[in-house]
């Protein structure tokens, strides 16, 4: 079986830093999230964390950096989410924010 490829997006300035890492089970999401089409930009995402859950094993850390997002992204971050709750592996989730 091939090992599963990790899923990198660079940072820009309408949407986040990814860093999924299969190897590690560590998946984070940093900057700002603000894509003319969330459902495009989160697409891929949902698709790798799809294919993650299949062989997922132990435990994954999710770690969400985000600046800013939009509703669009929220319900995207949801999707995301909702979609781990469904995994075989279990999942420690770490959202990082400004405090006010």
């Amino acid at each position: 079986m091939n090992a599963m490829e990790d899923l990198v997006i660079v940072r820009t300035s309408k949407t986040p830093e990814v860093r999924f890492l299969a190897s590690e089970k560590t998946m984070s999401l940093a900057g700002r999230s603000i894509p003319e089409n969330s459902i495009q930009f989160f697409e891929p995402l949902l698709n790798w964390t799809e294919s993650f859950c299949k062989s997922c094993a132990g435990q994954v850390e999710i770690h969400v950096k985000l600046e800013y997002f939009n509703t669009s992204s929220s319900k995207c971050l949801m999707d995301l989410l909702k979609k781990l709750e469904q995994c075989s592996c279990s999942a420690e989730v770490f959202w990082y924010y400004e405090e006010e």
